[in-house]
């Protein structure tokens, strides 16, 4: 366990500033994001945050660390369904997260809600990983921007089966999601039901995709090198940055693909599982490191402008072609999360260190000193 940081927070003008943890109402109980019932919870409101967390990169873990987080997820993936939705089968609370990400379907990918959705998201598992499995720790993340010259030897490969999130699978082009079976690490010879039975995949591709354009080099590192992630953080107003973040479009749209496009499509399998028409990308725990790998790549942008922490604006609706968009995003839009909350908006998601949410990130061994953001691990 780590003591309390004292956050040394990089600011506009390129200098440190000290923020010392609140002593009023906590924020980073396992209860903040409810728990269990029969409803959807109301939004935390009304409190401070006595501490801000901490969330580290995944190779920070020590192996304690790691197997705490693994069997939490395990718990979630054996706790019962709350049946979010008659009309689809759901096998677990962790398998409800999932249909929870693919209902709204286009209403969060590749328009303006998409950041904001996507924390709040995240930080709600969090919450029912430590309100309903008991844990204690903070939601890692995944540095794929480390790993752009060779995707196949990340660390996040892994078969160990106490601590692994399992080997990368091949092109398997009978199964259904056309990646081969997990059977190692400790996800590995999963059957998912939600939203259709069978086993849980990946797939590494190459550029060798027919939808994916061959300038994007073996499994699209170029779109999450550090030349084009220094090119996206240099981006000056959340439209942009948002839209060169994620993506402008889907592949088969013909569309630029952003470093979280990306690392979904090159690992394949249920992490890309949108080619079918449904969004279960959560089906692979790696879900929750890659977006919170995002979601850091995003708070780092915050930090390195006064005027970015509350910078919001784009379209709401997924149009094509990309130019009949029309930019009506508003910091007052709802987020709905059917089922787990209720009353969230875009709003309440700008500020990690503000109440209820209450985390940063510290720095990962190896990350670039000018992508700094919260404390060092």
């Amino acid at each position: 366990m780590h003591p309390t940081p004292i956050l040394l927070v990089l600011t506009a003008f390129g200098s440190l500033t000290t923020a010392h943890p609140s002593r009023h109402a906590r924020a980073n109980g396992g209860n903040a994001g409810g728990r269990g019932g029969s409803g959807p919870q109301p939004k935390p409101s009304g409190g401070f945050c006595d501490s801000v967390a901490v969330r580290r990169d995944w190779k920070d873990f020590s192996r304690d660390e790691k197997r705490a987080f693994v069997q939490a997820v395990q718990c979630l993936m054996q706790a019962p369904t709350m049946q979010l939705n008659p009309n689809w089968a759901t096998a677990s609370l962790y398998e409800d997260f999932t249909q929870v990400h693919n209902e709204p379907g286009q209403d969060i990918h590749h328009v303006a809600p998409f950041a904001p959705w996507h924390r709040w998201f995240i930080w709600l598992f969090l919450q029912r990983l430590k309100s309903d499995c008991g844990y204690t720790g903070e939601l890692p993340y995944w540095s794929w921007d480390q790993d752009w010259r060779d995707l196949s030897q990340s660390y996040i490969w892994d078969s160990d089966p106490e601590v692994g999130f399992g080997t990368f699978g091949s092109y398997q082009v009978n199964n259904a999601l056309n990646g081969s079976a997990i059977t190692d690490g400790a996800f590995g010879n999963r059957q998912i039901t939600y939203p259709f039975p069978h086993p849980f995949q990946r797939d590494l591709r190459s550029a060798l995709h027919p939808s994916i354009p061959p300038d994007n080099g073996l499994y699209f590192q170029y779109r999450y090198n550090e030349t084009r992630m220094s090119q996206i953080l240099a981006l000056d107003n959340y439209f942009d940055f948002r839209n060169d973040l994620e993506g402008e479009a889907p592949a088969e749209w013909g569309g630029i693909m952003g470093p979280h496009d990306a690392i979904h499509l090159a690992t394949g399998g249920d992490l890309s599982s949108g080619v079918r028409g449904n969004i279960s990308s959560p089906n692979d725990p790696l879900f929750y490191l890659h977006h919170a790998n995002v979601d850091r790549f995003w708070k780092i942008w915050q930090s390195q402008g006064s005027n970015r922490l509350f910078d919001y604006s784009g379209n709401t609706m997924l149009q094509d072609p990309i130019a009949a968009r029309i930019g009506t995003a508003s910091l007052d839009d709802p987020l709905f999360f059917p089922g787990l909350m209720d009353g969230v908006t875009v709003r309440d998601a700008m500020d990690t260190t503000a109440y209820p949410l209450c985390y940063t990130y510290g720095r990962s061994r190896g990350t670039r000193s000018g992508w700094r953001v919260g404390v060092e691990a």
